[in-house]
């Protein structure tokens, strides 16, 4: 997993590192509020290029991400439901 925004760590190292991951997979959140951090977050992974993905899966070594069903991307589909679909990431 790279990032979980439900879910970060304590110590401080682990915190940098979970808030520099979060910044590369949905862009810089620096300064705003949670409410506009998440909205943020939503658009842009909304709309994360297929070029973005093969970056921040080479960058970690991914095989897989996990979309909005909605989200218009040329990658396979693994497994989808009315909210999210997992597609595989081919480097």
């Amino acid at each position: 997993m790279i990032v979980d925004w439900k879910c970060m760590p304590f110590q401080d190292s682990g915190l940098l590192e979970w808030w520099n991951r979060m910044n590369v997979c949905y862009g810089d959140l620096s300064g705003l509020s949670r409410n506009a951090g998440l909205e943020k977050m939503k658009r842009n992974y909304r709309n994360i290029s297929k070029e973005d993905i093969r970056n921040i899966s080479e960058k970690y070594d991914a095989d897989y991400a996990v979309l909005y069903h909605n989200t218009k991307i040329d990658l396979p589909v693994i497994y989808q439901d009315e909210h999210f679909k997992l597609v595989k990431i081919y480097r």
